[in-house]
């Protein structure tokens, strides 16, 4: 198996309208890509993150909304036939 990748990173896991993620999943195939890498979805310095917003009081749990966001992500990036790691 050949794999071409990239990141998709920090903000643009959590800011990104549902819409676009689906726009951009679609750019990412046809550019060749066939596999995405989920990157600093769990700094601290990326505000939301995984654990919620910079309020979150510990990182003990996951933030429902934002893993929703992720979620819909990785369905995107499936949709088009991306690996995700």
């Amino acid at each position: 198996a050949r794999f071409w990748g990239t990141n998709l990173t920090a903000w643009a896991l959590f800011s990104t309208p549902e819409p676009a993620m689906k726009d951009a999943a679609r750019r990412l195939s046809r550019l060749g890509f066939n596999l995405v890498r989920l990157h600093h979805h769990d700094s601290a310095w990326v505000n939301p993150n995984v654990f919620g917003t910079k309020d979150a009081p510990d990182t003990s749990r996951l933030d429902p909304a934002q893993l929703e966001k992720i979620d819909a992500w990785i369905a995107a990036l499936k949709e088009e036939g991306i690996y995700v790691w």
